[in-house]
């Protein structure tokens, strides 16, 4: 099963509908199943004296939170034309809903699953009616797991199962919300944990710099890979240092569809390419020298040699101690 790829756009709009559009654009070329964005009414997220975080600080100067989203918000019509933008570009527009009202508004634009941000893991009102919009509109549930332990994720998946998902609806994004995230804070086997401990589906939400991360993640059984879109990672704004320019977000989905492939079924056999490599590769038993009819044959009357044209040198101590049936020239094949 392919992964299914999101270009999380977010807020590296920068509150432009230009900007976003054409990111929709860039998402689709590079050849990405989804694009997603952030829905969020900032007066009633965070309270209006509210710090930012030390990321956003850095990467968008000093301010509060609430400043900050309401220079990022997309408008009710904004989602309305990024939602054809996305049609007309044959992408799933995705947006991420930070509260009850927004998931209602996402829900009436039909969105194909709905993915629920590490911060609100605790939001227990918004797990227990994202689970019931999954249940009966049939759709999957994201949940990213940054800043959260086996407890936390555990308390969230039982509120989920609880109020109407299946465990095939649920997938579990592993995520750490550091931005950027350092490689050796990236701690992808947890995605082994998460699949053990849950028995559903997992993903990998990734904010390290480069594409290795979410390749790695896909051989760990990754089946949504989240990763920001950017046009330009100098770009003033919370996100846009942890995230992927254009041209290196079509080298991830690459490598990501690379990696699929080479993956394959897990069964050990062989290869049809490998048919002539085998032949030209292995050996086969052959005469040492000359050995005449009749003569009871010792482990010095063999010598194994490419190509595998006869018998395999597994069947050598079947012919010990047995008769030559024929005479037998240099380097000739032998046979039972």
């Amino acid at each position: 099963m392919a992964s299914y790829i999101i270009a999380e756009v977010g807020v590296n709009h920068n509150g432009d509908l230009d900007l976003a559009t054409k990111l929709i654009e860039k998402a689709a070329s590079a050849g990405a199943d989804a694009v997603k964005f952030q829905t969020f009414y900032p007066s009633s997220l965070v309270v209006q004296n509210a710090a930012k975080a030390e990321y956003q600080i850095r990467s968008d100067g000093v301010g509060t939170q609430q400043n900050m989203l309401s220079r990022l918000q997309l408008s009710v019509d904004d989602h309305y034309t990024l939602k054809k933008a996305c049609d007309f570009n044959s992408i799933d527009f995705l947006s991420t809903p930070f509260g009850l009202a927004e998931l209602d508004f996402l829900i009436e634009l039909d969105i194909p699953a709905i993915k629920i941000a590490s911060g609100d893991i605790t939001f227990l009102p918004l797990l227990e009616e994202a689970s019931r919009y999954s249940s009966v509109k049939n759709i999957p549930l994201y949940i990213s797991t940054g800043m959260s332990n086996l407890s936390d994720i555990s308390q969230a998946f039982d509120v989920l199962l609880a109020s109407g998902s299946s465990k095939d609806q649920i997938y579990l994004l592993h995520c750490v919300s550091s931005y950027p995230t350092l490689p050796v804070d990236a701690n992808l086997r947890s995605l082994l944990t998460l699949s053990s401990a849950f028995h559903c589906h997992v993903g990998y939400s990734d904010h390290t710099l480069g594409i290795s991360a979410p390749i790695i993640a896909v051989a760990f059984g990754a089946q949504v890979i989240e990763k920001h879109l950017t046009l330009d990672c100098d770009m003033l704004g919370p996100d846009h240092a942890a995230s992927l320019e254009p041209n290196d977000f079509s080298m991830l989905v690459d490598a990501i569809r690379a990696s699929e492939a080479m993956l394959g079924s897990g069964i050990k056999a062989l290869c049809e390419a490998e048919i002539s490599t085998r032949l030209s590769a292995r050996r086969s038993i052959r005469a040492r020298h000359f050995i005449p009819k009749g003569k009871v044959l010792s482990s010095e009357d063999f010598v194994c040699m490419r190509p595998a044209d006869g018998l395999t040198p597994m069947l050598l101590n079947e012919l010990i101690g047995t008769k030559s049936s024929q005479d037998y020239q240099q380097h000739q094949l032998f046979s039972l």
